[in-house]
């Protein structure tokens, strides 16, 4: 019995023995995971007061960066005060020489930069691919709504992109002033395009297709003109959509030759003035419903279209959705006629 006691009290006395040893290697074990833990944290610790010392000495450079550029912007600027006293004081003409030069300059960089522009135009496979797109995008639904039979339909396009083939390559010639008055109202008149396919066209579908292209170039126009009134997206729609509606009234309506690049004596200067007038109204009628503080946006928008002229001012549709403004803006003291 003795025996028996002794054996079972060895066995335990060796279990315990073993959990001791058990628990004395996770022990370890814990102690040395616990070591490494609190290592990476003390040199994470390290890294970010060594990032926030760095950002620190950073932001310490930049700021002395900026109080030495002010500095030397502001002996740039009393040095050019000196100087231009100087040059005064030597030449009583010195300011009109230079704005005089300044003109020269402008007016030339002004004819070169819309001689490059419009070359372009003088490229037949250019034309056509423009004219191609434009009927494409924008007058495939006239046809079908004028409900012409496929064969007529397919006539009309074609007509329609060989109307705009022509006048993309005439608005080289125009911008040189290499066109007459006729030839230009021809081309770039109201009735420019119905002229050129009146033979394609009943009497009441003539009516259809002109204010057809009439909204055609609206929708340009707003397109363009609704980033510039509020190129932010500050303004509510509820507010810009009736003031861009009273600029569009006004610029393309009768009175303005429904938009023309051309008035109707065949002239871009008279068709200039009258944009000018149809400003002016768009202004008045708008002065009547809102403050001066919520026509700032407008009244910019209006400053930037006076002293300039759009050209092809139309846009585009392509497969995937994205529309594509084709406009370019001219000087209005660039004009040819």
């Amino acid at each position: 019995m003795k025996i028996i006691t002794i054996s079972f009290g060895c066995i335990v006395i060796a279990l315990l023995a073993h959990s001791t040893y058990k628990l004395s290697a996770s022990n370890t074990k814990l102690t040395q995971e616990l070591e490494i833990a609190e290592s990476y944290q003390r040199q994470a610790q390290e890294q970010a007061t060594l990032n926030t010392q760095q950002r620190l000495n950073f932001e310490a450079s930049i700021s002395e960066l900026e109080e030495s550029l002010l500095g030397m912007r502001v002996q740039l600027s009393d040095l050019t005060t000196a100087l231009e006293k100087a040059e005064e004081r030597a030449n009583p003409d010195y300011q009109e020489l230079v704005e005089k030069a300044r003109a020269e300059v402008n007016s030339e960089s002004s004819t070169n930069n819309r001689q490059a522009v419009f070359s372009k135009f003088s490229n037949p496979e250019v034309t056509r691919r423009l004219a191609e797109e434009q009927t494409s995008s924008n007058y495939r639904g006239f046809a079908t709504a004028a409900n012409l039979t496929p064969s007529e339909g397919e006539v009309l396009l074609e007509s329609i992109t060989s109307f705009y083939d022509e006048r993309y390559q005439m608005l080289d010639l125009l911008m040189q002033g290499n066109l007459t008055n006729d030839q230009a109202l021809a081309y770039f008149g109201p009735d420019a395009m119905i002229s050129n396919l009146a033979f394609a066209l009943t009497t009441d579908q003539q009516e259809s297709l002109r204010a057809y292209s009439l909204e055609s170039s609206r929708n340009a126009a707003r397109k363009v003109y609704s980033s510039m009134l509020d190129p932010s997206g500050a303004i509510p729609k509820k507010e810009s959509e009736p003031m861009l509606n009273v600029l569009l009234d006004e610029l393309y309506s009768a009175e303005n030759n429904f938009g023309s690049l051309v008035s109707p004596d065949g002239s871009m200067k008279s068709a200039y003035e009258a944009k000018l007038h149809a400003l002016d109204r768009a202004k008045a009628r708008l002065h009547n419903e809102y403050s001066e503080s919520e026509l700032i946006q407008f009244d910019q928008l209006v400053e930037s279209l006076t002293g300039t002229v759009d050209v092809v001012l139309e846009f585009n549709e392509d497969v995937s959705g994205s529309v594509n403004v084709r406009n370019m803006r001219i000087s209005s003291d660039s004009l040819p006629n």
